[in-house]
């Protein structure tokens, strides 16, 4: 039984490290309070106006001539008129907003453009799950192997609580200076605050589950307000990363296995994640 928790403690680690250290990046730019957006700019383009086109269509339309595909499917809320009439487009997506003003006598766009902060972006990406719609391939795809994440990450407390406690049986579990004992004792010392974020995390992915809005709300405030220990939590997936990628290094699995799934994950994610950061 052992092996076995350990041989999942290890897969569930390994598939999702990318994840992981998104996470803990958020963690730390939250707790550091780092600039969410780069400051806006303003852009025109060309335009030429479809007649009777409906406000809907036309902003369909925008998005692909903008290349906004991680906008879509645009949202009625994104469809709005400014005080002149003219159509106004709110594009929100990861790497930031697009607000677009069509000026249609002018036959041209006005284009004020805020760019998320890396920090920002990457929060964008961690709070992106299975139960996201997007027009994008990519951020869909992203958003089912965060899903897989999140799941894998309340795999790797269970395990690791499990092999815990089989640890302080023990004579001796402590070994000072030594990577295995650096794993060990982060682990534990950091298992309730990441517990906390594990849980907090499923009404925040899965609203429809939890009907009790008190909950949700209880949620929010643990991912949003966390400040220190949000920092703390980041910092813990940094040392229990690279302390968990040494040890399995140093192991007896089939490491050749173990290193082509985890390197054709951790490629594949980390494609997305830079594909994604376009515009």
């Amino acid at each position: 039984m052992n092996r076995i928790v350990k041989r999942i403690h290890t897969y569930a680690g390994l598939l999702t490290l990318v994840n992981l250290l998104v996470f803990a990046v958020t963690g730390i730019a939250q707790a550091l309070q780092w600039p969410r957006s780069l400051p806006a700019t303003t852009a025109y383009e060309d335009y030429q106006p479809v007649p009777g086109e409906r406000d809907r269509d036309t902003a369909e339309r925008l998005a692909s001539l903008l290349g906004l595909t991680l906008a879509t499917p645009v949202q009625p809320a994104a469809i709005q008129h400014d005080a002149a009439g003219n159509l106004l487009l709110d594009f929100y997506h990861a790497n930031g907003r697009h607000r677009v003003t069509v000026l249609p006598d002018q036959h041209r766009l006005s284009i004020t453009i805020t760019r998320n902060a890396l920090p920002r972006y990457f929060d964008v990406l961690h709070m992106t799950t299975g139960v996201f719609r997007s027009g994008d391939r990519r951020m869909q795809m992203w958003a089912y192997y965060n899903e897989v994440a999140l799941w894998c990450l309340l795999m790797l407390l269970g395990s690791g609580a499990w092999m815990a406690r089989g640890r302080f049986r023990q004579q001796r579990w402590w070994s000072p200076a030594s990577v295995p004992t650096a794993h060990f004792v982060t682990a534990v010392l950091v298992f309730p605050l990441a517990t906390m974020y594990a849980v907090s995390s499923l009404p925040l992915a899965h609203r429809t589950w939890f009907p009790a809005t008190g909950l949700v709300t209880w949620s929010t405030h643990v991912h949003r307000t966390g400040g220190l220990f949000a920092g703390v939590m980041g910092l813990a997936i940094l040392v229990l990363a690279a302390s968990g990628v040494y040890l399995w290094s140093k192991g007896r699995s089939n490491r050749a296995i173990e290193l082509l799934v985890t390197t054709t994950a951790a490629s594949a994610l980390v494609a997305l994640i830079v594909s994604m950061r376009e515009y």
